[in-house]
Order: structure tokens, then sequence, then C-alpha cells
């Protein structure tokens, strides 16, 4: 605040000086436009105006605008401030504004214009900082304040925290006092959205507690790309200076002709206990029965080799898959099938796993055997100590599993052997 005298030899400003002058104005105000709505404006009869203060862009009288999350449009006709009618308003302005249109128009909704279209859904990501002394409960139902938007939400997944002295991802069941993670958010009303990235002010929210209205976390919304946003090593290019795969001389047509089989992995996904290990060694057998060669990779069992130095977070789960995934595609480049049984709880890392195998080389089975059922099979007490905190990231329990919408096939293996779900597993794939 002051100059201080054990530093004589420094002469310059303050740091409160140097904050004081500080520009922070006028960052966005070339970006899309970005209105929320505050209020209702009906002071009679005749009047019904929408008022808000504009987070982003500008807007002038007779711009067509859409009115988000319904996505209804019209046309600016009024722009009234409180020294009158203007024809234009940009960032920063309080304003209250007509449409030519008579279209439903509430408190919470988003005035924007046709380019640079914003995020809209109930599934949001996020980077958050717990500020509460009572911990973060996954599944306990927060309001979530955004804009002028008030709505009921749900922490569905916490992926990591993040270790502020390393910036380390972490596994955690739950976030303490002052402790950042990266979360996913279910809400219960759509929710019109940018990342904080790309606009601070439709891009962070906080969180109240529904009890006492006590705010308990600030958030910073994330890209929505399908993706997450450490996606581990997917995304990684070779170190080599010239990556170059060895040429094999060993033509695919003279594998298949000599093993008698066409090169496939079949990835059997579901819950734990769902049954997937016992699918997997069924098919194996079957396979073997029928002169063919196969591969079997199981989760647990890479945990014990080849991934034994990763732990349960989202990013280590995916990287586990990954490292199947490229085992995989050198059984099937060897002619060989490859069966594969994982929890693979992240639609997007099943996905990359298709893609990096390849589509055609790809069948995905998936177990969905209720939670219910897995729980009463469970006999190493996994889904007990997930329920008391013992295991992080727990999918069905603690961490959400995104079920596939994309499965080649989808068994229920409630009534159902593993023998006879694998016999009709093997009597539809063409190997």
């Amino acid at each position: 605040v002051t100059l201080s005298q054990r530093m004589p030899w420094y002469a310059g400003p303050t740091l409160l000086d140097c904050l004081h002058r500080a520009a922070v104005g006028g960052w966005q105000g070339s970006g899309p436009l970005r209105l929320p709505i505050q209020w209702v404006n009906r002071p009679d009869g005749h009047f019904r105006g929408f008022s808000g203060t504009i987070a982003s862009g500008s807007l002038s009288v007779d711009t067509p605008v859409q009115v988000l999350p319904a996505g209804k449009g019209s046309r600016i006709e009024r722009i009234v401030t409180m020294d009158g009618d203007v024809r234009q308003a940009s960032q920063g302005d309080s304003i209250t504004i007509t449409l030519a249109d008579d279209i439903d128009v509430a408190r919470g909704d988003m005035i924007v214009d046709y380019d640079g279209d914003p995020s809209i859904g109930r599934n949001i990501e996020a980077k958050l900082i717990w500020m509460s002394s009572d911990p973060l409960v996954p599944g306990k139902q927060y309001w979530l304040k955004h804009t002028s938007k008030r709505t009921s939400c749900e922490i569905k997944t916490l992926g990591y925290k993040i270790d502020v002295n390393t910036l380390r991802h972490l596994p955690a069941a739950s976030l303490g006092q002052n402790e950042i993670g990266h979360c996913q958010i279910e809400l219960h009303e759509p929710l019109v959205f940018d990342s904080y990235e790309q606009n601070r002010h439709t891009g962070s929210f906080i969180l109240v507690d529904r009890r006492n209205h006590e705010t308990i976390a600030a958030g910073m919304l994330v890209k929505q790309s399908g993706e997450p946003s450490t996606p581990g090593h997917w995304n990684q290019q070779a170190t080599l200076l010239r990556p170059r795969p060895a040429e094999s001389l060993i033509s695919d047509q003279q594998r298949s002709e000599r093993y008698g089989q066409r090169p496939l992995t079949i990835l059997i996904t579901g819950l734990s206990r769902s049954g997937k290990t016992a699918v997997a060694t069924e098919l194996e057998r079957l396979l073997f029965e029928d002169g063919k060669t196969a591969l079997l990779l199981d989760g647990q069992t890479l945990r014990m080799g080849i991934s034994r130095d990763l732990g349960f977070s989202a990013d280590e789960r995916s990287e586990n898959l990954r490292r199947a995934a490229e085992i995989a595609k050198l059984v099937n480049d060897a002619g060989q099938i490859c069966i594969a049984a994982f929890v693979a709880p992240s639609a997007w890392a099943r996905d990359r796993a298709r893609e990096l195998i390849g589509a055609d080389r790809f069948v995905h089975v998936h177990l969905s055997t209720p939670v219910e059922v897995c729980r009463q099979r469970d006999i190493t007490g996994q889904y007990q100590a997930a329920d008391q905190g013992a295991i992080v990231n727990f999918p069905g329990v603690t961490f959400q599993y995104e079920h596939p919408q994309n499965a080649d096939q989808i068994f229920d293996a409630t009534n159902r052997s593993a023998r006879e779900i694998a016999a009709e597993i093997a009597a539809s794939i063409e190997i």
C-alpha cells in the first residue's frame, strides 16, 4: 500500500498503485452478443421489455436475435435506457429491449445473435474451487447460479483434484475446503453458456447450498468437446524424429490364409461384476474349440503388469484402455483375434479405442447388467467400500458410467449364463 523504508533502493509504484492503473476493461467488447435476461419489465399493459446487462458483444435496433434455450427468433424493436431510447448498446450497458414479435422470454434466458452460438445443455464440465468447510458430496443437490439463471444440479462425477503445488491430477472421492477439482455436473434445466476461456461472464458460475444459502463453490466452465480437457496420451505424438513403423514382409491376406481367421478386436464392457471377464473367457474357449487363435486382455490383469503404475482416476482409466487398444492393434496386425474385457466407463475413450484399432476390426459388446445386480454379485466388498468413500472414482457409485449409444451388441447378464452370451457373440461375428 505504501513504499517501505526497508526498501530505499525501490522507487517504483506500490502494488496497490499498479492494480489501480491496470487496464481491465474492453477485452471482450467485440465478442458475440450475450444478453442474460434479469427481469421481464411490465410497468403497464402497453409495455413489455426485457432487462439485463450486456455480457459481451453489441446490439442495435433492427438486429435479428434469438432467445435461448427455446431458440425462438425475433428482431430488436427498441433499446431503452435511463437516458431514453438509443440506437445501439454494447458490453457493460444495462438496458431494456423490446422485441418485434410476441414471444415467451423469462428471467435466466439469453439473448444472442445468430453468429457464434453458445453451448446449450444439461450436462456441463467445469473446474471447481470448493470454498465450504463441508466437503463436496457427489450426487447431492445444490443450486447453480449462472448469470441471472438459477437451477438445481448434482455433481455426477469428480474426475480428479489438482495438486496446487505440482499441478498433478490426483484421484479424489470429494473436495475439501480450498481444493480444486475437475467435475461433471448434471443440471435440472438446460443452461446457455460459453467456456470460461471464451467468455468469463457466461463461462463462470457459483454453487449455493440449498439448505443455508451459503456460497460453497465457484466454477469455470470448460469447452464442451466430447473429450475431457486432458485426454492423457491419446493425442500425444511419438518422440521419434522420423516415426516410421517396421513393415512386415507378410501380407494380411497371407496371414488370413495361414490362420484361417479374420483379425478382430472384441471389446466387452460393463460395470464391475457385470460378467465381462466370464463372458470373455467363455468366448476365448469357444473360439479355441473352433480352431481359432485369440489373445485375452483383461483390465484387472493389465493392472497387475503393464499398467501397474496406474490408479483409478478418469485419466488413468482411459490410459489403461489406451494401452490395451495399442496391444490389440498389434495383435490384429499379426493376424490374431483379441478379446478385451474392460469397465471403460467413458464414451469418448471407447470411441478413441475404436478409432485407433480401426472400425473394420472392432466389435463393441456391452453388458448392461443393472448396478443392483452387480452389487449382489460382489463378494470382494468393492461396492460397499465405494459407498463409504474408501474407493474413489468407482463407476456406478462415485463415478458416472456413460452407457454406450453405439455398441454393436448389448446383453443383460442378469439371468443369462456367460457361455450362452459368448455363444451368441461367436455366432454373430464373421471370423
